[in-house]
């Protein structure tokens, strides 16, 4: 069900019903988070373009779309959905660009994972592949990256599209389950994909999650061992962060994204 559609996106006017506040980081971790010095990393990408899923004409105009997963996930994940929109987007001949965040997938790996780092990356990643603004669309993690990006760095972004997460403190984050269940599981130490299956239902007792998470086991051929392609400790290092982060409180005051902006929710989802 679409949550809301508007001309603009005012972080701190969203859902003011929903009004929860941020869990305190501490100082230490505070100053660790947002007072170093960001470095920008190149970001690994799958390109579709519509004339590889139907006729475009040649006076269609061109766009640039930017499809950013969520947490645990990379864009060989967005694959097939992706194909499928710009199967139907008849209007405009597209150039998706399906993005592995850091410490993700075979992006580069990375101690900081901070909102403030994804969102630089992604702009990084704009600036040298897309001569104009790109329509962005982001899942959970990368939908919260988005509102950061389009805040930050407006000149940017087109639109935006959010589906599966607010701008506000999720209260009910079921990734938290799972970041104290993975760390059980010793990967390294097993020896087939069947094993790791095992693993995960007995941690994760989740069928459809268990799968989602198969997608991102991968083969360590240097040293001939099962991984994560995904850089769990940092991710666990930084959960809070990542629940807790809260675009309004972030935002700079009169900080405030024109462009056009889709907020989709899923109907049993109790974040919003």
């Amino acid at each position: 069900s679409t949550q809301s559609t508007g001309p603009r996106f005012d972080a701190k006017k969203m859902l003011p019903s929903l009004c929860y506040s941020p869990r305190p980081i501490s100082k230490l971790t505070h100053f660790r988070y947002f007072s170093q010095q960001i470095q920008a990393l190149p970001l690994h990408h799958i390109e579709i373009h519509s004339n590889e899923v139907r006729h475009v004409p040649e006076n269609e105009p061109q766009r640039n779309l930017i499809v950013t997963p969520g947490l645990f996930g990379n864009g060989k994940n967005w694959r097939s959905t992706t194909k499928s929109i710009l199967r139907r987007e008849v209007k405009h001949n597209y150039s998706a660009f399906l993005l592995d965040v850091r410490n993700h997938g075979e992006s580069p790996w990375d101690p900081v994972m901070t909102y403030n780092a994804m969102a630089k990356d992604i702009a990084l990643f704009i600036e040298t592949h897309c001569r104009e603004k790109v329509v962005y669309l982001g899942h959970s993690l990368g939908g919260k990256i988005g509102m950061k990006l389009a805040l930050d760095y407006p000149h940017l972004v087109e639109s935006l599209i959010v589906v599966d997460i607010s701008p506000k403190f999720i209260r009910v984050w079921d990734n938290e389950k799972y970041l104290r269940a993975l760390p059980l599981i010793p990967i390294h130490q097993l020896h087939s994909k069947k094993e790791i299956r095992e693993q995960l239902a007995i941690h994760i007792q989740n069928l459809a999650v268990e799968e989602f998470l198969m997608l991102s086991v991968r083969k360590n051929e240097k040293d001939d061992v099962f991984e994560w392609a995904f850089n769990l400790p940092s991710i666990v290092e930084h959960s809070n962060h990542i629940r807790d982060f809260d675009i309004g409180e972030r935002t700079e005051k009169g900080q405030v994204f024109h462009g056009e902006t889709l907020f989709i929710g899923g109907e049993k989802k109790s974040i919003y």
